[in-house]
């Protein structure tokens, strides 16, 4: 499969074999279910038995923006220990975050090595794999919040915008506050990233999608759902507002969207409004496919 063919790639097989260590492909299971206590949304999940197990849990995700969640890092590296057909089923119900953060209630890391040696930006994690960003660094730490904290500054990214993030630390899974950072600080290795918006708006001619501090709720599903359009299918231009804080030029170029419950004081009758905090991707996509030809 692809994980065997990464492993000869990335040489680990070799590593393995000269440590006595057993890589185990969590594709295969098995899995036992697990009830999550306090749950976000699901109450039960099901993780790798392996992990329940072993001694300690040691997390080694690479530094990602995502085109769902806007940052894939330690938290989001969980997604990886349950069943291909779940995480399929969370991507179906139009939960990732919330069952993101309801995997690391039922089972958390014990140690997060960021491999930050090259990054990823754009729409990155998921479904594109061809904008690395050259970093050189690595984030450690017990905590997973405060290490996804750390990161997403690093990238640029405002953590308080990441949904699952701010969930994770509601819920006492970690603390985005009084992180104490050893070694070098964020501002000697921050780099903005793009993100996912920022290449859909760099691949895209007749859409614009215009972020004004908008959460990784409709930031995702809105750069998710524009990816798949191409500018051919449009009637005419579109200008795309997301975020609580938007500010309307005086002429838009054409067809004004706006998305999300907080841009609804600002629609003032113009355009489509599209509700929800945040919308589905069936609705989002329903809604701007009214504008193709």
């Amino acid at each position: 499969g692809e994980i065997e063919k990464a492993y000869k790639r990335s040489r680990m097989n070799e590593v393995a074999k000269e440590t006595g260590c057993e890589l185990i492909n969590f594709r295969h299971g098995p899995f036992i279910e697990v009830e999550v206590p306090n749950p976000l949304f699901f109450k039960k999940v099901r993780i790798a038995k392996i992990l329940f197990e072993c001694d300690k849990l040691l997390s080694v995700p690479v530094l990602k923006t995502h085109h769902l969640s806007l940052i894939t890092v330690a938290l989001k590296n969980m997604y990886g220990v349950i069943p291909v057909e779940d995480k399929i089923g969370y991507h179906r119900m139009d939960k990732l975050e919330e069952a993101i953060v309801d995997i690391n209630l039922a089972k958390k890391a014990d140690l997060i090595v960021v491999d930050g040696f090259i990054g990823e930006e754009g729409l990155a994690g998921g479904i594109r794999h061809d904008r690395p960003v050259h970093m050189d660094t690595v984030i450690a730490g017990s905590d997973p919040v405060a290490v996804d904290t750390v990161c997403s500054k690093i990238m640029g990214i405002d953590p308080t915008k990441v949904q699952h993030l701010k969930w994770a630390a509601e819920r006492g899974i970690g603390t985005m506050r009084n992180i104490e950072v050893k070694g070098l600080r964020i501002s000697d290795v921050a780099r903005k990233f793009k993100t996912p918006i920022d290449q859909v708006n760099e691949e895209h001619k007749k859409v614009k999608i215009h972020d004004f501090g908008s959460c990784s709720g409709c930031h995702g599903r809105v750069a998710t759902v524009i990816d798949q359009i191409k500018d051919e299918t449009l009637r005419e231009m579109i200008d795309i507002y997301v975020g609580p804080e938007v500010v309307l030029p005086e002429k838009s170029r054409g067809v004004e969207v706006f998305i999300g419950d907080c841009t609804k004081p600002h629609s003032r009758g113009r355009g489509l409004y599209i509700d929800g905090c945040p919308p589905t991707m069936r609705s989002i996509k329903a809604e701007l496919e009214k504008l193709l030809k």
